[in-house]
């Protein structure tokens, strides 16, 4: 048959290779759909089914015609697979945005053996790319989260961080700088993998598992941007089973691939009230919200079987990826948390309104009968001078900061020339410039805190104002209430105290309006 226009492998490498060291600084919006491919699992047996890889169809005389992005022959092998599956959500990957691929399918139908040919052809490609990935190795079994590469982990929980957005707690993260060793890794979590025998196939996948690796590129700017590519091996869907315990694994694992046909039919919709998607019904559904709400490029392998006694669970297989591929995606490319243009456009506001506070006009002397105006706003001055030195003080902070940043970046460049020529001494000076940023960002840190804390200064003094001024309400009503007048040289000094103490009370309550206006804005 004709074959698809393919990259080979060695140009996929030349490819993106011009991509890896360095992505560019804008962080454009990529739109596209979620990309779906079919794989027929070769049987000689007889078949209902037609396979029209020309056309990308898959047709059956009772149930019709479904057409998807690519249809692949019963005797295609992994390395075709790679090509349409793979290499473009990789090539996507290395350039900043974030990837997912999974296997979707009956038990038995091949999702094991696909998703291993792609991950190793993948993990080639990668290594001649970058130098370090970090890695993540976790199984979805009976609706818990068990981290494979640390035994103990064995029911973890999803949190919405701020800085990750969804992302599964206490799971381990390791370093790796070689395909040996990430193989290795990927073959230690699959020997831990829940799997057994069934009706349906002698060893079968009894969870859903999930590689995850994450890469640091630098952009134009110098800035360290991370992107996060996952493979997932889906659990099979499959009949009730005559054995007690797996059936109570199918049921869990029926139950959360129809929570992941829920979301992709109601994503599917395209419609303008999309207010509720059932993310939560599942845990598989939560874990790849970040890629079914539109954050990453998605590839979906439809494994199937064509024996004439899985008609059912192959028709539910082929709807679920229709319903996949009309999914549309804007995926916008990572960017850094500490871009250096974007600190020096912040650097500039923070001069300008420093500017427009010292040229505050000079207040004049109160007026006849404003005394309470006049109070006001001294105390109103009086803050914004302490603000004024604030902000100094962010704005050397942050020149600082984008000084390092710069300096950093160019290390960073360096970083990528080094790994390429192999020089050991440089590694080690590369090795020094990592740490020096995350101490960067750790410095970055302290400095937020610091800014809370001066929040919560101005608070402090609110209420320490509020509580003098009680006092002195107190004190002029028991000065007065107690004092006997023994002549008019007495009571004009006591008229005197009053009117002080009565001047005092308006200039603080002045100030508490002013602090309270103050921390409104």
């Amino acid at each position: 048959m004709p074959q698809s226009p393919r990259l080979s492998r060695s140009s996929s490498r030349l490819s993106l290779l011009s991509s890896s060291s360095t992505i560019s600084q804008d962080t454009p919006v990529h739109s596209s759909h979620i990309h779906v491919s079919i794989r027929p699992k070769y049987e000689d047996i007889p078949t209902s089914w037609i396979i029209d890889s020309n056309r990308g169809i898959v047709e059956h005389s009772e149930l019709g015609t479904f057409q998807y992005d690519h249809v692949f022959d019963v005797n295609d092998n992994n390395d075709d697979l790679y090509q349409i599956v793979a290499f473009p959500i990789l090539e996507k990957f290395l350039q900043g945005y974030n990837g997912t691929i999974f296997a979707y399918g009956m038990t038995g139908s091949g999702k094991t053996y696909s998703m291993r040919g792609l991950l190793e052809r993948s993990i080639d490609v990668l290594f001649e790319n970058v130098n370090v990935v970090e890695c993540s190795i976790l199984e979805i079994y009976n609706e818990k989260i068990c981290d494979l590469l640390v035994g103990d982990n064995t029911d973890l929980k999803i949190v919405d961080d701020k800085k990750d957005g969804v992302k599964v707690k206490g799971l381990s993260e390791i370093r790796v700088e070689s395909v040996n060793q990430l193989l290795e890794l990927i073959d230690r979590g699959e020997s831990l993998r829940s799997m057994d025998s069934t009706d349906y196939n002698h060893t079968s996948s009894r969870s859903h598992f999930i590689v995850k690796i994450k890469v640091f590129i630098v952009d134009n700017n110098g800035n360290r941007v991370s992107s996060v590519l996952n493979f997932c091996d889906l659990a099979g869907s499959e009949r009730a089973t005559t054995h007690i315990d797996r059936r109570k694994e199918g049921a869990y694992i029926n139950k959360s691939l129809l929570a992941l046909g829920t979301v992709i039919t109601k994503l599917s919709e395209n419609t303008t009230n999309m207010s509720h998607i059932p993310y939560r019904d599942s845990k598989l559904t939560r874990f790849l919200q970040p890629s079914l709400n539109g954050q990453s490029a998605i590839s979906i392998l439809c494994t199937m079987q064509l024996g004439i006694n899985f008609i059912g669970e192959t028709t539910n297989t082929l709807r679920f990826g229709l319903r996949a591929k009309n999914i549309q995606l804007n995926i916008k490319k990572n960017s850094s948390d500490y871009d250096v243009n974007k600190l020096i456009q912040e650097n500039e506001i923070l001069k300008n309104e420093i500017l427009e506070l010292q040229n505050t006009t000079i207040l004049t002397p109160p007026p006849a009968g404003g005394d309470e105006l006049y109070y006001e706003l001294v105390a109103e001055n009086s803050i914004l001078n302490e603000q004024v030195e604030h902000l100094k003080r962010l704005q050397m902070e942050k020149s600082l900061l984008v000084s390092q940043s710069n300096v950093d970046g160019i290390d960073g460049l360096s970083y990528i020339v080094c790994e390429e020529i192999g020089d050991r001494v440089t590694r080690n000076r590369c090795n020094e410039i990592i740490a020096k940023i995350k101490d960067n960002v750790k410095q970055y840190d302290l400095r937020i805190n610091e800014m809370e804390s001066y929040i919560s200064h101005l608070e402090n003094r609110l209420r320490i104002s509020e509580g003098e001024v009680e006092r002195s309400k107190r004190s002029s009503s028991h000065q007065v209430s107690n004092t006997i007048l023994p002549n008019d040289d007495i009571v004009d000094e006591l008229r005197d105290e009053i009117s002080e103490l009565q001047s005092s009370m308006k200039r603080k309550d002045a100030i508490i309006r002013a602090l309270q206006g103050i921390r409104d804005i």
